[in-house]
């Protein structure tokens, strides 16, 4: 059964509560990523206590250019973005926050960015959550306007997670 938007951003919350604000030193180059007042809505604050409606952080797109732990922790305020924007979609029929849902799908489709820098800073629960948000999303193609290209990599994505959440448990 497919989750609602809704219900995946609850889930997302929930596994990235017990995710620890990144060190502030590893938050030093935000500064230069994607200026100071992104610096400011990300350093020494959780993933899921980042501000997603502050101007620091809709003015940041650091994903990929962070360091792995980094990148990996603060994935989960990005998610949550991501899903706040398609419940608000559903209500009223158009996009919000455009430049961070580009960005949260992009790194998403980014070749290496689970198996280099998420997979090995996350826990099983978070990859978990990771493949039903990507599921979401390959259901939501039409409104995404996802092209059968994109739908591909979200698929192989799906396939990398529950191959790596096998060998976890296994």
């Amino acid at each position: 059964m497919m989750l609602t938007p809704a219900e995946l951003l609850t889930k997302v919350k929930r596994v990235w509560s017990k995710i620890d604000a990144a060190p502030i030193e590893d938050m030093r180059s935000m500064s230069w990523i994607s200026g100071a007042e992104s610096a400011k809505a990300f350093t020494g604050v959780k993933p899921i206590d980042v501000d997603i409606d502050s101007v620091g952080f809709r003015a940041a797109t650091p994903l990929l250019e962070l360091p792995a732990r980094v990148a990996a922790a603060y994935l989960g305020t990005y998610l949550i973005s991501l899903l706040d924007g398609l419940e608000i979609q559903e209500k009223v029929g158009f996009p919000t926050d455009i430049s961070t849902r580009v960005h949260t799908l992009t790194v998403l489709m980014a070749p290496g960015f689970f198996t280099d820098i998420a997979s090995p800073h996350l826990p099983a629960d978070c990859l978990e959550v990771v493949r039903d948000v990507v599921a979401l999303l390959i259901a939501q193609r039409e409104p995404l306007l996802l092209t059968d290209g994109e739908v591909a990599r979200y698929e192989r994505l799906i396939r990398s997670l529950d191959r790596e959440l096998r060998e976890r448990h296994a």
